[in-house]
């Protein structure tokens, strides 16, 4: 885990530790916190995570920060045995805030699985070779140390082992974008993502190489396949957003009301229910009625012998309902007065979601922006065929690449 909390922007803002902070203040030194700890200065960031912490203790992405912070301060300071372990209990509690607040990335599970409950250590597994394993911790433990020079020959080593690598390619960019050497490194998290293009690492990288050299439509393009690879981590979100919207490159999508109703499926009667909220509108009960329908008939042969989730095609299945009634309803000679209301009310979601579904791209939209955890469970088949539509729906309705 080389870089372990990468910032795009370090901010160098000098600020005394305070408490009862303006959200304003809080988040710059949030900020600098994240920068100390880039910047290797562990210890100073740990001070002022736990004042932070001590102000919002529930925010999940803090903790994560925290407690991965803690950890490679364990790991890198000559501490003893009793007083590393005490560190990293403290890291383990910290993640666990962060999970249980419902943070998300790729690297929590995986610092989580590194701290044993007695706050020993579990080294990460990179390859099944025992040599490229070996080097792989050997450059870990120079990098965590600033060694650069070290970590890269160690990375290269294991990569002349096993050339398909993931891992040490990525980070022998890393190792030379922390030295300020960013071409070189891009060429590193290029070849990264050709070995493994559904990994999102290594694209976020290069696009903070790029932005670094000022490079702006570059890095969003990089970023574009960051969150194609893989929308769910929250990474390529945040540096999507972070880099888009000072240079005006963050498209805004039509603010609407979306149709909304719950399916829960009752093992007992072999049966789904629909649960509507109390204020739904007729578009609402259509759109719940579709999900019904599609669950009742269509899940078992979809996904046969899985237990019931709401899934991309149910989604898809019930959006459309909803456009089909619609379409009827607008050719309706005199329709009710609270069929025209929820008309009126739902018109921009309607006109929206029709223009998706005339672009093909109603799979793309529910994927990046009404996906929960069962249509996340979609994603991976339908990026392995459809991922120029991804793109697609990226370019023109998230981020302008033109």
């Amino acid at each position: 885990m080389a870089r372990t909390i990468l910032a795009i922007f370090v901010f160098t803002l000098t600020t005394a530790i305070a408490t009862d902070r303006t959200p304003e203040r809080f988040a710059l030194d949030f900020a600098r916190a994240n920068g100390l700890s880039e910047a290797g200065q562990r210890a100073e960031a740990v001070a002022l995570y736990e004042s932070l912490v001590k102000e919002r203790p529930k925010f999940g992405e803090l903790n994560f920060h925290y407690g991965t912070t803690l950890y490679m301060l364990s790991v890198t300071s000559e501490l003893p045995p009793d007083k590393a372990n005490d560190m990293r209990l403290r890291a383990r509690a910290a993640l666990l805030e962060a999970k249980s607040a419902g943070f998300q990335d790729p690297l929590l599970d995986q610092f989580l699985l590194a701290i044993k409950p007695d706050g020993s250590t579990n080294k990460p597994k990179y390859s099944q070779s025992p040599a490229a394993e070996s080097a792989m911790h050997e450059a870990e433990a120079a990098f965590a140390k600033r060694n650069l020079d070290a970590a890269f020959v160690a990375y290269q080593r294991a990569l002349k082992i096993e050339p398909k690598l993931y891992s040490a390619a990525l980070f022998s960019g890393d190792c030379l974008f922390v030295a300020g050497k960013l071409d070189e490194a891009i060429v590193w998290f290029r070849q990264a993502s050709e070995i493994d293009p559904d990994q999102e690492s290594a694209y976020r990288y290069w696009a903070d190489a790029l932005a670094k050299q000022g490079k702006v439509r570059e890095a969003l393009v990089q970023l574009t396949e960051a969150l194609v690879a893989n929308p769910y981590s929250g990474y390529a979100w945040r540096n999507i957003n972070t880099i888009a919207t000072p240079a005006g490159r963050l498209r805004t999508l039509p603010k609407f009301r979306a149709p909304v109703a719950a399916i829960s499926w009752k093992d007992g009667a072999k049966k789904a229910d629909l649960t509507l909220a109390k204020d739904f509108n007729p578009f609402d009960i259509v759109y719940g009625g579709a999900r019904l329908e599609w669950t009742d008939k269509q899940f078992a042969k979809t996904y046969p012998g899985q237990k019931y989730r709401h899934s991309l095609p149910e989604e898809v299945a019930a959006l459309r309902g909803v456009l089909a009634v619609a379409a009827e309803l607008k050719q309706a000679p005199k329709p009710d007065a609270k069929i025209s209301d929820a008309l009126s009310e739902m018109k921009p979601a309607i006109d929206f979601l029709a223009q998706l579904q005339s672009e093909d791209l109603l799979e793309p939209y529910v994927l990046f922006l009404r996906a929960d955890d069962g249509i996340a469970q979609d994603y991976a088949s339908y990026r392995a065929t459809h991922r120029e539509k991804l793109r697609e729906f990226v370019r023109r309705y998230l981020v302008n690449l033109d």
